[in-house]
């Protein structure tokens, strides 16, 4: 029954924790998604490591923890993008636009905590791996949902404001290239601060993958004595 209590409120203290951390990351994530290095001509910035607290949750607090933050994260997002929406002409666009732009490529980034702990990046320097691979992988999972808004959302938009200008950079390239190189313009940068920035501040928490001393077997050998 005491072993049940003890369990109990490890869990309470873990959620606890989960949420003040979480709250101050998110805040973090969000001061910095407007500090803006670089601001695409047709939407999209390049910005100073804001993708970074949101990973950080997801790699301290697990996976489930990690898509509630990047959940959150990505309505903020929504919020203080909501002047984007004026140039969408229908309700159909602006959902569409919601929904890629910023629901699903913000809450993709709660899956960067998918390898840690695992047996895979088990090693002493296993969090390194773990941390870069999963951030990786989901800032290129944005990228390829940033593609697909701007392929069937945004380029018709785009090409009835630059119909009379051939020479533009909308009208020089199919869809699909064209979203290629306007999102990777930004995102790729992006992905190196991303994957610069994770492994340094992965360092400076403690994951819990240090191996623990065998103080069971500490107590048996004084027992004997």
């Amino acid at each position: 029954m005491q072993k049940k209590g003890s369990e109990k409120m490890k869990e309470q203290n873990l959620r606890l924790r989960f949420l003040a951390e979480g709250a101050a990351l998110i805040a973090l994530a969000t001061v910095l998604s407007i500090i803006i290095i670089y601001k695409a001509p047709y939407g999209g910035s390049l910005t100073l490591f804001s993708m970074v607290p949101i990973i950080m949750i997801s790699v301290r607090h697990g996976v489930k923890n990690g898509l509630f933050a990047a959940f959150v994260y990505s309505i903020i997002q929504l919020l203080l993008g909501l002047s984007n929406f004026s140039y969408i002409p229908s309700w159909q666009g602006i959902a569409a636009s919601a929904l890629f732009d910023y629901i699903f490529a913000f809450t993709v980034l709660g899956f960067a905590g998918m390898f840690v702990r695992t047996k895979a990046f088990s090693g002493k320097y296993g969090i390194y791996g773990a941390v870069a691979l999963g951030s990786a992988i989901t800032v290129i999972a944005r990228t390829v949902i940033h593609m697909f808004a701007s392929v069937f959302i945004w380029r018709s938009l785009w090409l009835e404001w630059y119909a009379d200008d051939p020479t533009n950079i909308v009208n020089k390239f199919s869809p699909w290239v064209f979203a290629l190189i306007y999102n990777i313009s930004y995102m790729l940068p992006e992905l190196i601060l991303t994957l610069v920035a994770t492994p340094v501040v992965a360092s400076l928490y403690d994951f819990g993958m240090k191996k623990k001393k065998k103080e069971p077997e500490k107590n048996d050998e004084q027992a004997q004595n």
